[in-house]
């Protein structure tokens, strides 16, 4: 529901063949193709809005942080901001791109309850 502090929070984690989503114009194709097909037909991809942030300062390297204007296809089926926080690295020795999401529509602040338990999940698969 959307009053709960925890409404679209989650992280999701990928393995990925390869050396792939190096570039923003990947990350974002990748981003898009994901949620259009959460919508189906109920909000048309061109509107999905995109905005990459790679943090400068106390981020580690293949952090990036990402405003995403979408759609909440289950519950409200109305407009939905999210935002957020990717982990990218190669690992050479498996050739996987392992791609870490933590996604909430709470705009992140530093000590935020519920980006506070996200920022868990870095550190527990080794980022």
């Amino acid at each position: 529901m959307p009053e709960n502090k925890f409404f679209w929070s989650y992280p999701i984690m990928y393995l990925l063949k390869g050396d792939v989503l190096k570039s923003d114009a990947d990350l974002k194709r990748a981003l898009k193709t994901y949620d259009a097909g959460l919508y189906g037909d109920q909000f048309p991809a061109d509107k999905i809005k995109i905005t990459l942030i790679r943090p400068k300062l106390k981020a580690k390297p293949g952090t990036i942080r990402v405003t995403f204007d979408g759609f909440d296809p289950f519950t409200t089926k109305k407009p939905l901001r999210t935002y957020m926080t990717i982990y990218r690295r190669f690992d050479e020795k498996t050739k996987q791109t392992i791609l870490l999401i933590l996604r909430s529509s709470r705009r992140y602040t530093q000590g935020d309850p519920v980006w506070n338990s996200l920022l868990t999940f870095p550190k527990d698969v080794g980022f």
